[in-house]
């Protein structure tokens, strides 16, 4: 019976210790819940400006200075995201980025494409008959006037020049003897009339005499003429001899060559063509509206797809006759260009300079949008408000707009994201 009885007070004892310890674990899962809450509860609550200096234990300049780049970066995120309203607990604020207005040196151009051509371009032609010996210059050769390009067989020209040499040193040597036999005939003459005067000899040796004179004077002076035709003949082979050796006439560029080793050529053929790069040429058709804005001596950017660089230029020639079926008139460019980069038949578009501003308040061109024919902006307001205002432009530029109303240097503008603001609408720059 004693033995019963111990059993059961053991029994409740151990329902007892059960039951305090469930008790514990649910006063210690109640707690657990109760923080839980507690942290949820705190961290939806939104953090302050004290709060994100606090955390980044910034109480001074020289604070901020010891932030590694990794610490600046979150730091400017966070408070961008508190000015905006939005610490990371969510908001669906539309994504924009920004520019900030400032003043730039602006140009104000009309603008042209057109193909550049050389100033000089000179074909060769040959000025003989004769078979081309040899090819000494290529096309792509750059060669000095003067320079020989190619040579054309001169065997035959130069067998009739030796022949027209010693020609020359015959009539000369003829021209000599007529002129000894004309001055003594001269003497004789002069003598045989002071004897005739005297009547010492008949009139029939004066006669003689007189007739002597005369041819003597003929013979000289058909050999003289006679030296004066070899000598005209030698200069003539001499000359095409010469014609025998191509030459450039400039300095250039060859850029065409038309004829092959062994080839016959005669007067008139084509053979070389060179061209002289620096400067350049463009020709442009201008609006006769626009004549009254141009004048020679202008500035001119000429730009080419092929390179980054701009080059320089100017207004040569102003054609004042107004072509009437286009309505243009023609505007010749020199186009400068010691690195021989720019080529003839290259496409260019030409600025001409017109105007210039040094100080100008420009706008990118994607910040304009255009209602009822209105240029309209957004300006970013304190707090992420984007605004809607209406502007003036001026000139435009390839990438932006002259702002002459409406706008303030320093202030912001939204760039991308416009499409479907509304005015006053908050938004979140990117």
């Amino acid at each position: 019976m004693k033995k019963w009885k111990i059993g059961i007070w053991i029994i409740l004892l151990l329902f007892f210790f059960s039951g305090v310890n469930s008790c514990k674990k649910a006063e210690k899962e109640n707690v657990k819940q109760a923080n839980s809450k507690k942290e949820t509860k705190t961290s939806k609550k939104k953090l302050t400006r004290a709060d994100i200096m606090k955390k980044f234990g910034i109480k001074s300049r020289e604070d901020f200075k010891k932030l590694t780049p990794e610490q600046r970066q979150e730091f400017f995120k966070m408070m961008r995201a508190l000015r905006e309203g939005d610490t990371g607990g969510g908001g669906n604020l539309p994504l924009v980025k920004i520019y900030r207005i400032k003043r730039a040196p602006i140009l104000n151009y009309l603008t042209f494409n057109t193909t550049l051509e050389p100033e000089k371009k000179v074909p060769i032609y040959s000025k003989v008959d004769g078979i081309i010996a040899k090819i000494v210059k290529d096309e792509g050769s750059f060669v000095k006037k003067g320079e020989i390009l190619a040579l054309i067989d001169d065997k035959d020209i130069k067998n009739s020049y030796v022949q027209a040499k010693l020609s020359v040193r015959q009539a000369e040597i003829n021209l000599k003897d007529a002129e000894i036999k004309k001055d003594d005939e001269e003497a004789n003459f002069k003598r045989s009339k002071r004897l005739y005067e005297e009547k010492i000899i008949s009139e029939k040796d004066f006669s003689t005499a007189k007739l002597n004179y005369r041819s003597a004077e003929l013979s000289y002076e058909r050999a003289k003429q006679q030296l004066d035709i070899e000598k005209e003949k030698f200069k003539a082979l001499e000359l095409q001899l010469s014609y025998t050796k191509i030459r450039s006439p400039i300095d250039g560029w060859v850029t065409s060559r038309k004829i092959d080793q062994g080839m016959r050529v005669n007067p008139g053929t084509e053979l070389y063509t060179v061209e002289d790069f620096d400067p350049l040429l463009a020709r442009v058709y201008v609006p006769e509206k626009d004549i009254i804005k141009l004048k020679v001596g202008m500035d001119v950017d000429v730009k080419s797809e092929v390179y980054d660089t701009v080059f320089r230029g100017r207004i040569k020639i102003i054609n004042p006759r107004i072509d009437p079926q286009s309505g243009t008139f023609k505007v010749t460019i020199t186009v400068k260009d010691k690195s021989l980069k720019l080529r003839p038949g290259m496409l260019v578009s030409c600025n001409i300079i017109i105007s210039k501003k040094d100080n100008a308040l420009v706008v990118p061109k994607k910040a304009v949008f255009y209602k009822k024919g209105q240029a309209f902006v957004f300006v970013l307001r304190r707090g992420g408000v984007a605004k809607l205002r209406s502007v003036k432009l001026g000139t435009e530029l390839e990438k932006e707009y002259e702002i002459l109303d409406g706008l303030k240097e320093g202030e912001v503008v939204v760039v991308q994201g416009i499409e479907n603001l509304k005015d006053g609408a908050k938004v979140k720059i990117l």
